[in-house]
């Protein structure tokens, strides 16, 4: 799960800030107090999409002269997230890790693959992303 992977991932840098996006509410729920201190963690609530998340989370970034940007996701939207956040933000680095691929997927998990495909074609379509 993407949440596992963001709590290891705020381990690991213990002092950097961490930015929820995405579904942020739930994703804060599912946090808990795993990351102190809690001040660390920033939240960004308004995007609806990818490309919000990017574009959102640019002042967030810039606020802490962040160059270098390590994202966390699901396995499905890897890609994807990675392209169009180093599109929308050409002056930072990013780094991706994400949660692994289940080695027998559920019925949700076949789902979001094929919704992640089509998503790609309309992020190629456009943004002018490939991310395939």
């Amino acid at each position: 799960m993407r949440v596992d992977e963001g709590v290891r991932a705020a381990a690991e840098y213990p002092a950097a800030p961490v930015v929820i996006t995405g579904n942020a509410n739930w994703m804060r729920e599912q946090v808990g107090d795993r990351i102190q201190p809690e001040s660390r963690i920033l939240m960004e609530r308004d995007a609806l999409n990818t490309w919000g998340d990017a574009e959102k989370t640019r002042a967030i970034l810039d606020r802490f002269g962040s160059k270098k940007v390590l994202l966390v996701t699901n396995w499905f939207h890897a890609r994807r997230a990675l392209a169009t956040f180093r599109k929308v933000q050409p002056g930072r680095t990013f780094a991706m890790r994400f949660s692994p691929k289940p080695k027998a997927m559920q019925e949700w998990d076949q789902g979001q693959e094929k919704r992640e495909r089509m998503a790609a074609v309309f992020y190629l379509f456009r943004y002018g992303i490939w991310a395939f």
